[in-house]
């Protein structure tokens, strides 16, 4: 009985030990020990209340071993790793990588790195007082008073590099149009020298503030415009009228400046050397703070020849005497006064006029006959003396030349 006993016992022990190494043999053959790699970012503990990430974690690689029906259900989420900055300084630090918590049936067997390369900025506060842009002009005869900012400083708390940017802390209103008292409650932006704005990553207190700005009515005053003329015109060219439109204008401004304004003058217009009429917008010169329904008036300014009198002496001619016959003329010659461009006169010489009577048809004796004048283009006659000359037909001893008719 003995013996048939312990023959059972060992059998079910061959049977147990058969069953384990089977399950051993299906187990590493189906479900084997494996490594894998999984990316975590790291957390970040004990920072202290003064300093501030300036750049972000960087991830690591943690290597894991395990089954393989164990390793591949763990993912980032189920690994919790951190580094410890409560001993962290100002700038570059390099603490430790650990590990907090894992799933069970999985051994971490690397962190690489092991060490996490952190920067950190101190965090500081700047009280900076706000500054207040406008856009935009109230409607015409409206003028902005003194604004009132409440509050009219701010802090600005942020990593030291970023506050240390900023060069000016503002708030924009747009008053275009504007006919009575402004009110705004508007946000507060920084800005560094380039005008970028900084607001990203810092704190600002307060964020919005209250903008009041009080608009008040301008009187007006009329006001002829007189241009400036820079310049002469070429020579033998004058100025004969200057037309502005419009040639008066309503105009906006403080009482004490309006009283010193006798015209509006505008920006010079250069006439120099000029031969012929010129025409241009020009822009009006305003005092500060006075303002125009428009900015430019249109001047014109006519420029003609100058016009030049001149008196010459011109011979008269004697024109279809008849044969045998001979004349005397009294006088000979004629004072011929002259008017026309300067350029043109001014150069004029005797014998380009020509001074004739007509003798056609006339017998011997006396007679008074008109002297005709022929003169160059564009030249008009002024006087002529005299205007007619005695004229004393005699027989002649011999033929007096004829002498044909210029033109």
């Amino acid at each position: 009985m003995d013996k048939f006993l312990e023959r059972h016992v060992a059998a079910r022990l061959i049977s147990i030990a058969l069953a384990f190494f089977l399950w051993l043999f299906v187990v590493n053959e189906q479900n084997p020990e494996i490594d894998r790699t999984v990316v975590v970012v790291p957390q970040i503990r004990g920072m202290p209340a003064d300093l501030i990430l300036i750049e972000e974690v960087q991830p690591v690689s943690v290597r894991l071993r395990g089954r393989r029906n164990d390793i591949f259900n763990v993912g980032e989420e189920d690994l919790e790793l951190y580094v410890n900055m409560a001993e962290a300084i100002e700038g570059e630090n390099n603490p430790e990588v650990r590990l907090a918590s894992m799933p069970t049936g999985v051994q971490v067997m690397e962190i690489i790195p092991s060490h996490l390369p952190v920067m950190t900025e101190r965090i500081i506060q700047e009280q900076l007082e706000l500054q207040l842009s406008i856009t935009g002009q109230p409607a015409r005869g409206y003028v902005l008073g003194e604004e009132v900012l409440n509050p009219n400083r701010v802090v600005v708390e942020g990593p030291r590099s970023k506050v240390e940017e900023i060069a000016r802390a503002l708030v924009r209103i747009d008053a275009a149009g504007a006919t009575a008292d402004i009110r705004f409650v508007v946000p507060v932006h920084v800005l560094d020298r380039q005008g970028n704005s900084l607001e990203e990553n810092l704190e600002i207190r307060p964020e919005v503030v209250e903008v009041k700005i009080p608009v008040e009515i301008l009187p007006s005053k009329a006001l002829e415009i007189e241009p400036q003329l820079m310049g002469t015109p070429a020579e033998g060219y004058q100025v004969d009228e200057v037309i502005v439109d419009p040639p008066a204008l309503e105009v906006y401004g403080r009482q004490e400046v309006l009283d010193r304004m006798t015209s509006l003058e505008t920006a010079p217009l250069d006439i120099s050397t000029s031969t012929a009429d010129i025409s241009q917008e020009l822009r009006l010169l305003l005092p500060e703070g006075v303002q125009s329904p428009r900015d430019r008036v249109r001047v014109t300014v006519k420029i003609s020849p100058i016009k030049l009198e001149k008196t010459v002496q011109v011979p008269i001619r004697l024109h279809n005497l008849g044969e045998g016959l001979e004349a005397e003329l009294q006088p000979q010659t004629v004072a011929v006064t002259l008017s026309g461009p300067f350029t043109a006169v001014n150069v004029l010489q005797a014998r380009e006029v020509t001074a004739s009577v007509d003798a056609a048809g006339l017998e011997i004796g006396e007679h008074r006959l008109k002297v005709r004048v022929i003169l160059p283009s564009g030249i008009q006659r002024v006087a002529l003396e005299p205007e007619e000359v005695l004229v004393i037909i005699r027989e002649g001893g011999e033929e007096i030349p004829q002498q044909e008719e210029a033109g």
